[in-house]
């Protein structure tokens, strides 16, 4: 059965328990505002649409993966870079959520047994970024000392990381 989610504004509520179990616990997608509630991102739901897990509503319409896109692509940055890291990471097992207050970190992966302790951070760049030595060194010397893992996603013309 597919997951039932509800666009409202530019986020997603997924009300159901078992819904919100699976992504929730299971998953660990979106964000749990109390045990009833759970809102995803738009990212998120792109993801879960995409793959055939989710059925997302406005009111009572069913919006196709590109309505959603439309959307998304209107209000995430670099939607299409961010779209395929985090599509990818998730296909190969790895739980990371967006990171929407930074400009370099795009992603925190956290670990299977606590999930508010990150055990990487991740950042993306397509092959047609200019890629900024500085920013580069930066990034090394800001988690380098925190015992972070750093991970650098580079997303070329076709979709491939």
């Amino acid at each position: 059965m597919d997951i039932s989610g509800e666009l409202i504004q530019n986020k997603i509520l997924v009300k159901k328990s078992s819904d919100i179990g699976r992504l929730y616990n299971k998953n660990h997608i979106g964000t749990l505002q109390h045990p009833k509630r759970l809102i995803l991102t738009l990212l998120e739901g792109m993801f879960l649409l995409g793959e055939g897990k989710m059925v997302v509503h406005s009111g009572k319409k069913h919006l196709s993966f590109s309505e959603l896109l439309s959307r998304a692509v209107q209000h995430i940055p670099q939607f299409e870079i961010k779209y395929l890291v985090y599509k990818d990471l998730r296909n190969r097992g790895h739980a990371v959520t967006l990171i929407d207050d930074d400009r370099y970190v795009l992603f925190r992966k956290f670990k299977t047994m606590n999930v508010s302790i990150p055990s990487c951070v991740i950042t993306a760049f397509s092959e047609r970024d200019i890629l900024d030595i500085t920013v580069t060194k930066q990034l090394v010397k800001q988690f380098t000392p925190m015992k972070d893992v750093l991970w650098f996603a580079l997303v070329d013309e076709e979709g491939d990381l």
